[in-house]
């Protein structure tokens, strides 16, 4: 049972579904990724240790949902051994999931939050203009090297598990229809991340407003979820079982990998 949960998680890492960037902070993104941009400025000591003592306490906050999580992708498991897609069960699934999702991202924002007042107001302009000059240049950005990058990526993995020809068309084309329903929802993805932004960065925090702005935008978080865990369903179901506990070693070992590399993580 344990492998196969493996197996389904991995077939993340594999999954050519691209999803939002504000999806993916709304799952369960690291805290320290949440507060990476804050690395860049000139922090004093005491604030390193403020900024770490915030994080450590927001993943204690949010580690009461573990167990939630692993009844989702144990739920997830059966979901995806099932012959045909049952997308009213996976509907029934993210709805429960959202529930915890609202309230892991809210502690993390208000994390955030807390930190940008630590700052001096030189350092919070700076920090305003750090993130405005990002938001510029990817607008701007050629992604030629990314997709080159992510297309190598995808190859590596094909030949370790040696897929057919049949298999690498078949996940093509599960990745343009991906792609085509991340176009339909990544406006509005746009519009919340900017929304949430300009909470996060206020002189005090709105709660209720940045849960009126979650609701307001969970059809779109639904319909993300939804796309991506179909893909999911659509890729993993492409791949033979040896090559299901093939994957399943693999991600293994890079949960490991990950294991190590946050254990060696120094301070913000």
């Amino acid at each position: 049972m344990k492998k196969q949960i493996s197996a389904i998680i991995a077939i993340a890492c594999f999954s050519l579904a691209t999803i939002p960037a504000a999806m993916a902070k709304h799952d369960h993104q690291g805290q320290r990724g949440e507060l990476r941009i804050f690395k860049g400025l000139d922090l004093s000591s005491q604030q390193k240790q403020d900024i770490k003592t915030l994080m450590k306490q927001t993943r204690s906050d949010n580690s009461v949902f573990a167990a939630e999580r692993e009844t989702f992708r144990a739920q997830l498991d059966v979901l995806m051994s099932m012959p045909t897609w049952d997308a009213t069960l996976a509907t029934q699934l993210i709805k429960q999931q959202m529930v915890s999702k609202q309230q892991v991202q809210l502690n993390k924002v208000k994390s955030k939050h807390a930190a940008f007042l630590l700052l001096s107001n030189e350092q919070q302009a700076e920090l305003l203009e750090k993130m405005a000059d990002k938001k510029d240049r990817k607008a701007k950005k050629d992604k030629k090297g990314k997709k080159d990058k992510k297309r190598g990526k995808n190859k590596r993995m094909a030949k370790r598990l040696d897929l057919s020809d049949e298999q690498k068309e078949a996940i093509k084309a599960i990745k343009a229809a991906s792609k085509a329903q991340f176009e339909l929802v990544r406006a509005d993805m746009k519009n919340y991340k900017d929304a949430e932004d300009a909470l996060v960065l206020s002189e005090s925090f709105d709660e209720a407003a940045w849960i009126s702005l979650n609701d307001s935008h969970a059809d779109t978080f639904m319909a993300a979820q939804l796309a991506k865990m179909k893909a999911k369903y659509d890729e993993y179901n492409v791949l033979s079982a040896e090559q299901k506990l093939k994957l399943a070693e693999m991600r293994e070992k890079m949960k490991e990998k990950m294991k190590e590399k946050r254990e060696k993580a120094g301070s913000v």
